[in-house]
């Protein structure tokens, strides 16, 4: 993942709030591409084999951008903070209530 080209970057608030505004337009825009997103920390889950999941803050309370670190990649590291601002590049997989991206690894 770390060698793959992004074909779009974007902070966490603009991305949620582009499919909040019209999810066709951002389905055809994000799903399925590789995109560097940007934003803050709201909260942290685990995911497969150990990674993290991170959650980067949109202007939704509730709801924002969750990141499924790639456990195929090699990772400076695993251990994140509330908090934090992170860039990262994923795959766009998904929008339900949260915009899902996958494979991520820590933008250098």
């Amino acid at each position: 993942m770390h060698r793959v080209k992004a074909d779009l970057s974007v902070s966490a608030v603009a991305l949620y709030a582009d499919f909040q505004q019209d999810e066709a337009a951002a389905n055809e825009k994000y799903l399925n591409k590789t995109i560097v997103v940007n934003g803050e920390i709201v909260d942290i889950g685990d995911a497969r084999k150990g990674m993290p999941k991170l959650k980067l803050a949109s202007k939704d309370n509730q709801y924002g951008v969750v990141c499924s670190m790639d456990p195929e990649s090699p990772h400076r590291r695993k251990e994140y903070h509330k908090g934090e601002i992170v860039t990262l590049k994923c795959i766009c997989m998904d929008y339900y209530n949260d915009v899902e991206l996958t494979n991520c690894v820590e933008k250098d």
